[in-house]
Protein backbone atom coordinates (compact mmCIF):
# COMPACT_ATOMS: atom_id res chain seq x y z
CA UNK A 1 0.00 0.00 0.00
CA UNK A 2 3.02 2.86 1.16
CA UNK A 3 4.77 1.41 -2.47
CA UNK A 4 1.45 2.43 -4.24
CA UNK A 5 1.31 5.67 -2.60
CA UNK A 6 4.48 6.89 -3.12
CA UNK A 7 4.13 5.87 -6.87
CA UNK A 8 0.85 7.85 -6.87
CA UNK A 9 2.64 11.02 -5.17
CA UNK A 10 5.41 11.21 -7.90
CA UNK A 11 2.85 10.60 -10.54
CA UNK A 12 0.51 13.89 -9.19
CA UNK A 13 3.17 16.15 -8.15
CA UNK A 14 2.49 19.33 -9.70
CA UNK A 15 -0.88 18.83 -10.28
CA UNK A 16 -3.62 21.53 -8.70
CA UNK A 17 -6.29 20.31 -6.38
CA UNK A 18 -9.17 22.51 -6.91
CA UNK A 19 -11.76 19.56 -6.78
CA UNK A 20 -14.90 19.63 -4.38
CA UNK A 21 -14.34 19.07 -1.00
CA UNK A 22 -14.73 14.72 -0.85
CA UNK A 23 -15.34 14.35 2.99
CA UNK A 24 -18.19 17.43 3.19
CA UNK A 25 -19.38 16.44 -0.21
CA UNK A 26 -20.18 12.92 1.44
CA UNK A 27 -22.53 14.86 3.86
CA UNK A 28 -24.31 17.22 1.70
CA UNK A 29 -27.32 14.83 1.04
CA UNK A 30 -28.46 14.65 5.09
CA UNK A 31 -28.12 18.36 5.14
CA UNK A 32 -31.04 18.97 2.36
CA UNK A 33 -33.51 17.08 4.07
CA UNK A 34 -37.15 18.36 4.38
CA UNK A 35 -37.82 18.77 8.11
CA UNK A 36 -40.47 18.81 10.29
CA UNK A 37 -41.40 20.32 13.70
CA UNK A 38 -39.70 17.43 15.75
CA UNK A 39 -36.74 17.86 14.03
CA UNK A 40 -34.76 20.68 16.32
CA UNK A 41 -34.74 17.87 18.93
CA UNK A 42 -32.19 15.68 17.01
CA UNK A 43 -31.30 18.92 15.26
CA UNK A 44 -29.16 20.16 18.52
CA UNK A 45 -27.44 16.74 18.56
CA UNK A 46 -26.30 17.08 14.96
CA UNK A 47 -24.82 20.74 15.54
CA UNK A 48 -23.51 19.64 18.64
CA UNK A 49 -21.69 16.73 17.40
CA UNK A 50 -20.44 18.39 14.49
CA UNK A 51 -19.06 20.99 16.40
CA UNK A 52 -17.33 18.27 18.92
CA UNK A 53 -16.29 16.26 16.18
CA UNK A 54 -14.13 19.36 14.17
CA UNK A 55 -12.53 19.65 17.99
CA UNK A 56 -10.49 16.50 16.91
CA UNK A 57 -10.83 15.67 13.10
CA UNK A 58 -10.13 19.47 12.28
CA UNK A 59 -6.79 18.66 14.01
CA UNK A 60 -6.04 15.44 12.76
CA UNK A 61 -6.46 16.57 8.60
CA UNK A 62 -5.36 19.81 8.50
CA UNK A 63 -1.84 18.09 10.23
CA UNK A 64 -2.25 15.24 7.80
CA UNK A 65 -2.33 17.36 4.51
CA UNK A 66 0.58 19.34 6.11
CA UNK A 67 2.73 16.77 6.47
CA UNK A 68 2.11 13.89 3.75
CA UNK A 69 2.27 17.25 1.23
CA UNK A 70 5.97 18.39 2.54
CA UNK A 71 7.58 14.77 2.68
CA UNK A 72 6.08 14.09 -1.29
CA UNK A 73 9.66 13.77 -2.36
CA UNK A 74 10.56 11.53 0.12
CA UNK A 75 9.44 7.83 -0.32
CA UNK A 76 10.49 6.73 3.18
CA UNK A 77 8.97 9.76 4.98
CA UNK A 78 6.15 9.43 3.06
CA UNK A 79 5.58 5.82 4.34
CA UNK A 80 6.46 6.88 7.87
CA UNK A 81 3.88 9.79 7.48
CA UNK A 82 0.61 8.10 6.19
CA UNK A 83 1.77 5.28 8.80
CA UNK A 84 1.49 7.45 11.68
CA UNK A 85 -1.48 8.92 10.50
CA UNK A 86 -3.84 6.36 10.37
CA UNK A 87 -2.17 5.07 13.34
CA UNK A 88 -3.46 8.12 15.27
CA UNK A 89 -7.13 8.08 13.26
CA UNK A 90 -8.05 4.91 14.44
CA UNK A 91 -6.66 5.16 18.05
CA UNK A 92 -8.60 8.70 18.30
CA UNK A 93 -11.62 7.54 16.79
CA UNK A 94 -12.18 5.01 19.11
CA UNK A 95 -11.53 6.83 22.22
CA UNK A 96 -13.68 10.05 20.53
CA UNK A 97 -16.20 7.15 20.25
CA UNK A 98 -15.57 6.06 23.73
CA UNK A 99 -16.17 8.99 24.94
CA UNK A 100 -19.85 10.25 23.10
CA UNK A 101 -20.82 6.65 24.36
CA UNK A 102 -19.67 7.57 27.80
CA UNK A 103 -20.61 11.62 27.99
CA UNK A 104 -23.90 11.86 25.95
CA UNK A 105 -26.07 12.92 28.61
CA UNK A 106 -23.70 15.22 29.73
CA UNK A 107 -22.63 16.74 26.20
CA UNK A 108 -26.62 17.40 25.63
CA UNK A 109 -27.26 19.08 29.06
CA UNK A 110 -24.26 21.34 28.07
CA UNK A 111 -25.64 22.61 24.83
CA UNK A 112 -29.08 23.28 26.62
CA UNK A 113 -31.05 20.11 26.59
CA UNK A 114 -31.21 18.73 30.29
CA UNK A 115 -33.16 15.59 30.74
CA UNK A 116 -36.42 16.56 31.16
CA UNK A 117 -35.94 18.69 27.55
CA UNK A 118 -38.59 17.27 24.87
CA UNK A 119 -35.75 17.24 22.45
CA UNK A 120 -33.17 15.48 25.29
CA UNK A 121 -34.40 11.97 23.99
CA UNK A 122 -33.93 11.82 20.09
CA UNK A 123 -30.96 14.11 20.29
CA UNK A 124 -29.46 11.19 22.83
CA UNK A 125 -30.19 8.62 20.47
CA UNK A 126 -28.33 10.18 17.72
CA UNK A 127 -25.61 10.94 19.96
CA UNK A 128 -25.29 7.31 20.95
CA UNK A 129 -25.41 5.92 17.18
CA UNK A 130 -22.88 8.55 16.08
CA UNK A 131 -20.37 7.59 19.02
CA UNK A 132 -20.23 4.06 17.29
CA UNK A 133 -19.63 5.47 13.48
CA UNK A 134 -16.66 7.88 14.69
CA UNK A 135 -13.70 5.32 14.24
CA UNK A 136 -14.45 4.54 10.60
CA UNK A 137 -15.27 8.26 9.80
CA UNK A 138 -12.07 9.22 11.70
CA UNK A 139 -10.44 6.28 9.24
CA UNK A 140 -11.91 7.94 6.27
CA UNK A 141 -11.66 11.64 7.03
CA UNK A 142 -7.58 10.91 7.74
CA UNK A 143 -7.17 8.71 4.39
CA UNK A 144 -9.13 11.79 2.51
CA UNK A 145 -6.35 13.51 3.82
CA UNK A 146 -3.66 11.07 2.54
CA UNK A 147 -4.68 11.60 -0.59
CA UNK A 148 -4.94 14.85 -0.53
CA UNK A 149 -1.30 15.91 0.22
CA UNK A 150 -0.15 13.64 -2.27
CA UNK A 151 -1.99 15.30 -4.96
CA UNK A 152 -4.91 12.77 -5.66
CA UNK A 153 -8.17 14.53 -5.10
CA UNK A 154 -9.79 11.66 -7.77
CA UNK A 155 -9.68 8.64 -5.63
CA UNK A 156 -11.41 10.60 -2.89
CA UNK A 157 -14.40 12.13 -4.75
CA UNK A 158 -15.03 8.55 -6.38
CA UNK A 159 -15.30 6.93 -3.00
CA UNK A 160 -17.31 10.37 -2.13
CA UNK A 161 -19.81 9.49 -4.78
CA UNK A 162 -20.30 5.59 -3.63
CA UNK A 163 -20.78 6.91 0.27
CA UNK A 164 -23.05 9.49 -1.14
CA UNK A 165 -25.52 7.25 -3.14
CA UNK A 166 -24.81 4.80 -0.17
CA UNK A 167 -26.12 7.50 2.47
CA UNK A 168 -28.98 8.48 0.16
CA UNK A 169 -30.19 4.82 -0.38
CA UNK A 170 -29.82 4.09 3.47
CA UNK A 171 -31.05 6.96 4.78
CA UNK A 172 -34.97 6.34 4.25
CA UNK A 173 -34.27 2.77 5.39
CA UNK A 174 -32.55 3.75 8.79
CA UNK A 175 -34.02 6.99 9.29
CA UNK A 176 -37.04 7.21 8.09
CA UNK A 177 10.53 7.95 11.09
CA UNK A 178 7.61 6.88 12.93
CA UNK A 179 8.82 8.72 16.87
CA UNK A 180 9.96 11.90 14.93
CA UNK A 181 6.73 11.80 12.68
CA UNK A 182 4.71 10.87 15.83
CA UNK A 183 6.14 14.12 17.42
CA UNK A 184 5.36 16.50 14.76
CA UNK A 185 1.88 15.27 14.37
CA UNK A 186 1.48 15.66 18.01
CA UNK A 187 3.13 18.94 18.24
CA UNK A 188 1.12 20.80 15.07
CA UNK A 189 -2.05 18.71 16.07
CA UNK A 190 -2.32 20.41 20.01
CA UNK A 191 -1.88 23.67 18.80
CA UNK A 192 -4.51 22.91 15.99
CA UNK A 193 -6.70 21.35 18.57
CA UNK A 194 -6.40 24.65 20.66
CA UNK A 195 -7.54 26.13 17.67
CA UNK A 196 -10.17 23.59 16.79
CA UNK A 197 -11.46 24.09 20.61
CA UNK A 198 -11.61 27.77 20.63
CA UNK A 199 -13.85 27.80 17.22
CA UNK A 200 -16.09 25.06 18.81
CA UNK A 201 -16.74 26.35 21.55
CA UNK A 202 -18.34 29.66 19.58
CA UNK A 203 -20.38 27.21 17.74
CA UNK A 204 -21.61 25.15 20.94
CA UNK A 205 -22.33 28.79 22.92
CA UNK A 206 -24.20 29.27 19.87
CA UNK A 207 -26.10 26.81 20.01
CA UNK A 208 -26.81 26.74 23.63
CA UNK A 209 -27.93 30.09 22.95
CA UNK A 210 -30.28 29.19 20.35
CA UNK A 211 -31.67 26.10 22.41
CA UNK A 212 -32.48 28.18 25.47
CA UNK A 213 -34.90 30.06 23.53
CA UNK A 214 -36.45 27.65 22.72
CA UNK A 215 -37.71 24.20 20.23
CA UNK A 216 -38.52 26.70 17.57
CA UNK A 217 -35.98 28.99 17.93
CA UNK A 218 -33.74 25.94 18.05
CA UNK A 219 -35.21 24.83 14.65
CA UNK A 220 -34.30 27.89 12.71
CA UNK A 221 -30.79 28.32 14.01
CA UNK A 222 -29.92 24.59 12.81
CA UNK A 223 -32.07 25.11 9.75
CA UNK A 224 -29.64 27.85 8.98
CA UNK A 225 -26.50 26.52 10.33
CA UNK A 226 -27.47 23.72 8.10
CA UNK A 227 -28.10 26.00 4.67
CA UNK A 228 -24.49 27.91 5.56
CA UNK A 229 -22.74 24.75 6.09
CA UNK A 230 -23.57 23.32 2.21
CA UNK A 231 -22.92 26.80 0.88
CA UNK A 232 -19.37 26.93 1.68
CA UNK A 233 -18.43 23.81 1.61
CA UNK A 234 -16.72 24.61 -2.31
CA UNK A 235 -14.92 27.42 0.03
CA UNK A 236 -12.99 24.42 2.36
CA UNK A 237 -12.06 22.63 -0.68
CA UNK A 238 -10.34 25.89 -1.69
CA UNK A 239 -8.46 26.21 1.46
CA UNK A 240 -7.41 22.61 1.29
CA UNK A 241 -5.76 22.47 -2.12
CA UNK A 242 -4.20 26.16 -1.03
CA UNK A 243 -2.83 24.38 2.24
CA UNK A 244 -1.62 21.18 0.37
CA UNK A 245 0.03 23.49 -2.42
CA UNK A 246 1.99 25.49 -0.16
CA UNK A 247 2.82 22.71 2.40
CA UNK A 248 4.36 21.23 -0.78
CA UNK A 249 6.09 24.00 -2.01
CA UNK A 250 7.29 25.07 1.56
CA UNK A 251 8.90 21.06 1.99
CA UNK A 252 11.33 21.81 -1.21
CA UNK A 253 13.33 23.47 1.46
CA UNK A 254 14.09 27.34 2.24
CA UNK A 255 16.70 28.08 -0.54
CA UNK A 256 14.07 26.31 -3.06
CA UNK A 257 11.18 28.04 -2.47
CA UNK A 258 9.48 29.95 -5.69
CA UNK A 259 8.40 33.34 -4.45
CA UNK A 260 6.52 33.73 -7.58
CA UNK A 261 4.06 30.66 -7.40
CA UNK A 262 3.84 31.13 -3.56
CA UNK A 263 2.49 34.62 -4.12
CA UNK A 264 0.35 33.71 -6.87
CA UNK A 265 -1.34 30.47 -5.08
CA UNK A 266 -2.34 32.64 -2.19
CA UNK A 267 -3.77 35.38 -4.20
CA UNK A 268 -5.56 33.22 -6.35
CA UNK A 269 -7.20 31.34 -3.37
CA UNK A 270 -8.22 34.42 -1.77
CA UNK A 271 -9.84 35.66 -5.39
CA UNK A 272 -11.36 32.38 -5.88
CA UNK A 273 -12.90 31.60 -2.32
CA UNK A 274 -14.18 35.17 -2.02
CA UNK A 275 -15.44 35.28 -5.22
CA UNK A 276 -17.44 32.35 -4.58
CA UNK A 277 -18.28 32.77 -1.34
CA UNK A 278 -19.84 35.80 -2.13
CA UNK A 279 -21.95 34.62 -5.19
CA UNK A 280 -23.06 31.39 -3.49
CA UNK A 281 -24.64 33.48 -0.70
CA UNK A 282 -26.07 35.97 -3.38
CA UNK A 283 -27.87 33.14 -5.11
CA UNK A 284 -29.02 31.42 -2.07
CA UNK A 285 -30.39 34.66 -0.79
CA UNK A 286 -31.90 35.18 -4.23
CA UNK A 287 -33.68 31.66 -3.47
CA UNK A 288 -34.70 32.12 0.18
CA UNK A 289 -38.02 31.30 -0.13
CA UNK A 290 -38.02 27.76 -2.06
CA UNK A 291 -34.50 26.85 0.11
CA UNK A 292 -36.33 27.50 3.31
CA UNK A 293 -39.94 26.16 1.92
CA UNK A 294 -38.01 22.55 0.81
CA UNK A 295 -36.36 22.67 4.40
CA UNK A 296 -39.05 22.61 6.54
CA UNK A 297 -43.00 23.06 5.74
CA UNK A 298 -43.65 24.57 9.00
CA UNK A 299 -44.82 28.07 9.22
CA UNK A 300 -43.26 29.85 12.74
CA UNK A 301 -39.70 28.30 11.95
CA UNK A 302 -40.19 29.26 8.05
CA UNK A 303 -41.08 33.36 9.84
CA UNK A 304 -37.74 33.26 12.18
CA UNK A 305 -35.39 31.90 9.11
CA UNK A 306 -36.78 34.94 6.61
CA UNK A 307 -36.04 37.23 9.69
CA UNK A 308 -32.73 36.03 10.72
CA UNK A 309 -31.75 35.19 6.80
CA UNK A 310 -29.47 38.30 5.95
CA UNK A 311 -27.64 37.99 9.21
CA UNK A 312 -27.05 34.11 8.19
CA UNK A 313 -25.75 34.66 4.89
CA UNK A 314 -23.40 37.78 5.46
CA UNK A 315 -21.74 35.29 8.07
CA UNK A 316 -21.51 32.46 5.40
CA UNK A 317 -19.94 34.73 3.69
CA UNK A 318 -17.20 35.75 5.92
CA UNK A 319 -17.23 32.16 6.35
CA UNK A 320 -16.41 31.46 2.87
CA UNK A 321 -13.77 33.90 2.77
CA UNK A 322 -12.05 32.85 6.11
CA UNK A 323 -11.60 29.16 4.49
CA UNK A 324 -8.73 30.34 1.95
CA UNK A 325 -7.16 32.44 4.35
CA UNK A 326 -6.80 30.32 7.08
CA UNK A 327 -5.58 27.73 4.57
CA UNK A 328 -3.44 29.89 3.67
CA UNK A 329 -1.52 30.12 7.48
CA UNK A 330 -1.75 26.16 8.16
CA UNK A 331 0.20 25.94 4.43
CA UNK A 332 2.54 27.57 6.20
CA UNK A 333 2.84 25.61 9.25
CA UNK A 334 2.22 28.81 11.03
CA UNK A 335 0.24 26.77 13.75
CA UNK A 336 1.07 29.11 16.76
CA UNK A 337 -0.61 31.83 14.43
CA UNK A 338 -3.51 30.38 13.63
CA UNK A 339 -4.63 29.06 17.00
CA UNK A 340 -4.07 32.59 18.19
CA UNK A 341 -6.26 34.19 15.39
CA UNK A 342 -8.93 31.95 16.73
CA UNK A 343 -9.03 33.06 20.11
CA UNK A 344 -8.99 36.71 18.91
CA UNK A 345 -12.06 35.64 16.64
CA UNK A 346 -13.69 33.29 19.91
CA UNK A 347 -12.80 36.33 21.93
CA UNK A 348 -14.63 38.72 19.57
CA UNK A 349 -17.89 36.52 19.27
CA UNK A 350 -17.84 35.60 22.89
CA UNK A 351 -18.00 39.62 23.75
CA UNK A 352 -20.49 41.13 21.28
CA UNK A 353 -22.93 38.38 22.43
CA UNK A 354 -21.83 39.26 26.37
CA UNK A 355 -22.11 42.51 25.27
CA UNK A 356 -25.88 41.86 24.14
CA UNK A 357 -26.72 39.45 26.43
CA UNK A 358 -26.41 42.86 29.31
CA UNK A 359 -28.09 44.91 27.39
CA UNK A 360 -31.12 41.78 27.21
CA UNK A 361 -31.07 41.73 23.21
CA UNK A 362 -29.74 38.33 22.64
CA UNK A 363 -31.83 37.18 20.11
CA UNK A 364 -31.40 34.65 16.98
CA UNK A 365 -30.31 37.17 14.68
CA UNK A 366 -27.84 39.13 17.29
CA UNK A 367 -26.38 35.45 17.83
CA UNK A 368 -26.00 35.41 14.09
CA UNK A 369 -24.28 38.77 13.55
CA UNK A 370 -21.63 37.67 16.50
CA UNK A 371 -20.69 34.61 14.30
CA UNK A 372 -20.21 37.12 11.38
CA UNK A 373 -18.12 38.84 13.62
CA UNK A 374 -16.36 35.77 14.93
CA UNK A 375 -15.65 34.80 10.96
CA UNK A 376 -14.78 38.57 10.09
CA UNK A 377 -11.87 38.39 12.43
CA UNK A 378 -10.74 35.04 11.21
CA UNK A 379 -10.07 36.78 7.98
CA UNK A 380 -8.93 39.95 8.85
CA UNK A 381 -6.24 38.18 11.07
CA UNK A 382 -5.12 35.73 8.50
CA UNK A 383 -4.77 38.45 5.56
CA UNK A 384 -2.67 40.54 8.11
CA UNK A 385 -0.31 36.95 8.29
CA UNK A 386 0.06 37.28 4.50
CA UNK A 387 0.90 40.44 4.27
CA UNK A 388 3.58 40.87 6.99
CA UNK A 389 6.75 39.45 6.90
Amino acid sequence: MMEALVDLSRRQKGKGDWTLDSVRASQMPTSWRKINIGSPRRGVAITGGYALGKIVGDPVLRCCISLVASSSGDSRKLSVNVTVALLLALTIGVAQGAFYLANSGGILTGLGVPVTSPMHGPALSYMMVRGFALPASMLWLVANGVYRGIGDTVTPLIWSVVFTLLNVVLDPIFMAPFVQSLKSYISASSLVCVRSTLKVSTYAYTSRLSALLGPLHAAAYNLCFQIGFVTTQCCESIAVATQTLLAREFGRGEGNVRGRYVRRVVRESCAAGGALALGLSALTYLNRQGVIGKLTSDPAVRSLCHGIFPAVLVCQAMKGLAYPANGVVMGGSDWTYSMVTMGAANVVATGMLGAMGRRGEVGLKGIWWCLAGFMGTQVAASLLRVTTP
